[in-house]
């Protein structure tokens, strides 16, 4: 294990085995791949392959503090990691639907699915790879915007593995499209107006002719009712049971 492996992991917190395990064999894996020739410390590439081991196991880490640790800024630690990343072949398949369920969002799935789609059907001209993880983050922040659902626009970001200004410009674009969406299933479900049965039972009156109405009262022989009467009668029933 390397030998800053240690100390660093308990300053970040992170004691899972299987977490140094994998942090580990990252570390060795990057040095093949050609780790050494990024602009990176040795505290910077440990802190960053624990990050990633941490991620790929599903523990914690606390963001903050490993940014510092590493003696990076923000933005220099999140592009380097995702270098590091491309370069040990890990670039992780982000959807729309893990993206809700991780952080609680489940009700923006639907809208933001439209708009991925939306997005797509619209840039067929562009290369457009929707497996890249920006493409459905963006997504899923532009339709949390619309419907006005709670999220952590940092975290949300973080999963989008790009560059913030890449990121809000894709989101800008996404949230058009969530908008133009939104507005066209509000002005369709406004548009059905709720019937009653009152009206229910007019339509279908309106379907039943007298002469229709005549042809299938011929099979009782003593009625007395004729066709409006009979019709008022209906009438008279709905509105009791209203």
């Amino acid at each position: 294990m390397s030998g800053l492996l240690s100390p660093l992991s308990r300053k970040l917190g992170v004691a899972a085995p299987a977490t140094l395990r994998k942090a580990e064999e990252f570390l060795r894996l990057l040095e093949v791949q050609g780790g050494s020739q990024l602009s990176l410390s040795t505290t910077a590439r440990t802190i960053i392959c624990l990050d990633v081991a941490a991620s790929f196991t599903n523990t914690k880490v606390d963001k903050k503090l490993a940014v510092k640790l590493s003696g990076l800024t923000r933005p220099q630690y999140m592009a380097l990691s995702q270098t590091v990343i491309r370069l040990l072949n890990l670039s992780p398949k982000v959807t729309v639907t893990d993206l809700c369920k991780t952080h609680s969002i489940t009700s923006a799935s639907h809208l933001a699915q439209q708009v991925l789609a939306l997005y797509e059907n619209e840039n067929t001209s562009k290369e457009v790879d929707l497996t890249m993880p920006i493409y459905p983050t963006a997504a899923v922040q532009a339709a949390c915007s619309v419907l006005k659902v709670k999220v952590t626009k940092q975290q949300l970001y973080e999963c989008s593995s790009s560059k913030k200004t890449l990121y809000l410009r894709l989101v800008e674009t996404m949230t058009t499209l969530a908008q133009r969406l939104h507005s066209q299933q509000g002005s369709k479900s406004g548009g059905s107006k709720h019937r009653t049965l009152m009206e229910l039972v007019e339509e279908n009156l309106k379907q039943c002719s007298p002469e229709k109405w005549k042809t299938d009262q011929e099979d009782y022989e003593n009625t007395t009712d004729d066709y409006e009467g009979w019709k008022s009668k209906i009438l008279k029933a709905a509105a009791t049971k209203e």
